[in-house]
């Protein structure tokens, strides 16, 4: 009986249920305080929060610029390819971009991070894995190594469970009063 409650417990309920634990399981979770020590250095000499992403991506980053916040912390998105990051009056200098990008290729998206690197921007991402151009870009990098799972050319179903676990951490780190 104790058995069949246990295979109960574990079982799969679905895709998104293997994918949320498979990643709330792995031994890298514990890498992540060293960069979340790393990232509260980053954001003390931050003054603004920009976050940007395309697509999926785009959307999470409305989600986090809202978690910084409510933690206190100036932040906005930005989901537009083509934003002219040059034309910026203040340009980025104070300033940490935080880049969700899945599979860390897409060329509009590395464009950009190249165009707020060069502006003076601290580059954060959070990528699928390490080992892609926009996380080589970064000045530091959460990857959540996934399964990808894409469907055609451009449908990504990836889960973005992680994603949002490391903008809520993230956000949460911000906190002075904690």
């Amino acid at each position: 009986n104790e058995i069949k409650e246990e295979l109960n417990r574990n079982k799969v309920v679905d895709d998104i249920t293997y994918q949320a634990q498979y990643y709330f399981s792995q031994a890298f979770l514990a890498d992540y305080d060293q960069k979340i020590v790393t990232f509260q250095e980053i954001a003390r000499k931050t003054t603004d929060f920009v976050f940007f992403g395309i697509g999926s991506s785009g959307d999470l980053c409305d989600y986090g610029a809202r978690q910084f916040v409510n933690n206190g912390r100036n932040a906005f998105s930005i989901d537009d390819p083509y934003y002219p990051v040059e034309l910026s009056r203040d340009r980025f200098k104070n300033k940490t971009v935080i880049v969700l990008s899945v599979s860390g290729e897409g060329q509009p998206t590395i464009d950009q991070v190249k165009s707020f690197k060069q502006e003076g921007a601290t580059i954060v991402s959070i990528t699928n894995n390490e080992d892609n151009t926009i996380a080589g870009l970064s000045d530091l990098n959460f990857a959540y190594h996934l399964e990808f799972k894409i469907i055609g050319e451009t449908i990504n179903l990836t889960s973005q469970v992680p994603v949002v676990y490391l903008l809520e951490r993230l956000s949460r780190a911000l906190r002075v009063d904690k």
